[in-house]
C-alpha cells in the first residue's frame, strides 16, 4: 500500500466514522484524533520500511541467484563442484547456528510480548 493509498484510506475512516464519535464528549474525540494521528504515523512508518526492505531486497538478490544457480548445477549434476566447493567451511556452519539462536531468540521474544 502506497503512502498517499495510506492516507486516503485515513482520511475516509475519519469521515465514514466521525459522525460516530461527533456526539461524544470533548475529551473523547482528541483522544480519538490523537490515536488517528498515531495509526497514520504507524502506517506511513511501515510505507518506508517496506520501502526499504524492497530496495534491500533487489542489491541481494544478484548474490543470492549467483549462489542458487550454483547450488542447482551441482545438485542437477551439470557441474562438479570445485575442490575449494568440495570442503566444508567451518565458519559458514557456525553461522547457521548464529541464525538459529537470533532466530529461536526472536521466536521467545514474539510469544512473550504477546
Amino acid at each position: 500500500m502506497t503512502e498517499t493509498n495510506t492516507s486516503r484510506s485515513m482520511i475516509n475512516i475519519h469521515r465514514s466514522s466521525s459522525s460516530l464519535w461527533s456526539n461524544c464528549r470533548p475529551d473523547i474525540q482528541r483522544r480519538i484524533n490523537a490515536l488517528l494521528n498515531y495509526q497514520a504515523e504507524y502506517f506511513r512508518l511501515r510505507v518506508k520500511f517496506y520501502r526499504q526492505l524492497q530496495e534491500l531486497q533487489y542489491a541481494y538478490s544478484p548474490q543470492f541467484e549467483r549462489i542458487l544457480e550454483r547450488r542447482r548445477t551441482i545438485i542437477d549434476g551439470s557441474c562438479e563442484p570445485t575442490e575449494l566447493e568440495k570442503q566444508i567451511n567451518w565458519s559458514n556452519i557456525s553461522i547457521s547456528q548464529e541464525l538459529e539462536q537470533v532466530s529461536t531468540k526472536n521466536m521467545l521474544d514474539t510469544s512473550n510480548s504477546n
